[in-house]
């Protein structure tokens, strides 16, 4: 129904929208509500804005079907900058300015969730609505450690043929290393949320799809 609304663009795997997705979000499926769904949103800046709004309206409409959702603010990602949908690097941004502006994100996403609590309310069970920072994972992994530990399950091949990345290296910019380890990172977003949170579910601006790719095929292996 929110696909033929123009909400849900794409779905991966595709085979999802007609067996997966069904039986993960049917209440008569015994052991299988509520479900948990989550979106990454980077602070690049101390607000949100409209470009946030689909992905946020996405998650609003699972918490009113009873799931729960995670808005996950990428303290930790945002300072290498997602080359998706981007034509050149992302200006580097200073630790202090993403901590800041992670807090300000954090703040508006909780208070968006508690309006639209309030004013939407129906009388229904609704899910829950979590704010987290991926900085509260990334601070504790040693480097070595994490890349021996999660390096090994991605094929060069593959994040290679992602169109992020190939868009950038064909380009006069290029992409830096930073750049194209992102969509890793994102992944293990993905896999940290499915193991303590028991998350099966990312939505994200189809920009992203590669990276959603990255973290099903990851969290698969």
């Amino acid at each position: 129904m929110q696909k033929a609304r123009g909400l849900f663009k794409e779905f991966f795997p595709e085979r999802g929208t007609k067996t997966e997705l069904p039986e993960l979000f049917d209440r008569g499926t015994a052991g299988s509500f509520p479900q948990t769904i989550y979106c990454g949103f980077d602070p690049t800046a101390d607000s949100l804005h409209v470009g946030h709004l689909l992905a946020l309206l996405g998650l609003f409409h699972f918490q009113r079907a009873g799931h729960n959702v995670i808005a996950l603010v990428g303290g930790a990602t945002a300072r290498l900058g997602d080359p998706s949908g981007r034509t050149k690097e992302r200006e580097a941004l200073e630790a202090e300015r993403v901590q800041s502006n992670a807090r300000a994100l954090r703040q508006g996403l909780k208070a968006l969730a508690a309006n639209h609590q309030q004013l939407f309310a129906n009388g229904r069970t609704w899910g829950n609505f979590t704010v987290l920072d991926n900085s509260a994972w990334y601070q504790k992994q040693d480097l070595v450690d994490f890349l021996a530990a999660v390096g090994g399950h991605f094929r060069m091949g593959t994040l290679l043929s992602r169109l992020s990345v190939q868009t950038r290296l064909k380009s006069s910019e290029g992409m830096s290393l930073a750049e194209f380890l992102y969509q890793v990172l994102q992944a293990y977003d993905f896999y940290y949320l499915f193991q303590h949170y028991r998350c099966r579910v990312q939505l994200g601006g189809s920009d992203q799809l590669g990276n959603i790719m990255s973290g099903y095929e990851f969290i698969h292996k």
